[in-house]
Formats: C-alpha cells, sequence, structure tokens
C-alpha cells in the first residue's frame, strides 16, 4: 500500500480516477483488490470483491465500512457462507467457526 499511496501521490487530484482507472485494468487478474478498493472509497466495488471471494475473511475485515450502506448484502453473505460451512462440516475447526 506505500507504493500505491506514493503512485497516488505522483497525480494531481482531477487527473487521479482516470490514472488509477488504468492502473487497475493494467494489474494482473489475480490481484486482490478489496484493499485498494477499500482505500479509494469504492464501496460498490469492495462488495462485489468481498461477495465474490469465497469463506468470509474478506468480509470480516471490511464489515465495518460495508455495513453502513450494504447491510442486507452483508447479513446475506454471512447467511449463504455459515449455510454452506454448516452443510460442509467436515472437522471441529470448521464446526467451531
Amino acid at each position: 500500500m506505500d507504493a500505491y499511496h506514493e503512485y497516488r501521490n505522483l497525480f494531481e487530484t482531477e487527473t487521479w480516477p482516470a490514472e488509477r482507472e488504468r492502473l487497475f485494468t493494467s494489474l494482473p487478474q489475480q490481484t486482490s483488490m478489496a484493499a485498494l478498493y477499500a482505500d479509494e472509497g469504492l464501496f460498490d466495488r469492495l462488495l462485489k470483491c468481498v461477495v465474490k471471494n469465497p469463506g468470509i475473511y474478506l468480509l470480516k475485515k471490511y464489515e465495518g465500512v460495508l455495513v453502513k450502506q450494504y447491510p442486507e448484502q452483508v447479513l446475506k453473505k454471512y447467511v449463504e457462507t455459515h449455510n454452506a460451512d454448516a452443510r460442509n462440516v467436515a472437522d471441529r475447526t470448521i464446526y467451531r467457526e
């Protein structure tokens, strides 16, 4: 994130959004974009990233910023994930979670 912030500081406020989009599209497809979306305040994109990601790790990480704007979607993700986990309980670790 430090390098990202350094790069962002090279641009004027007016030109940054266009450069940001160019940067985002040039990143490798497997790049985790959640931290960048959160840092930029792109919460609609962050929500899509969190919902698409399996499990609830990202959801727990970004719940605080997402639940204010998207409470129904956050709840739905929790319910879907926990229901799927309940069907697939194979060991005590998953059961405890």
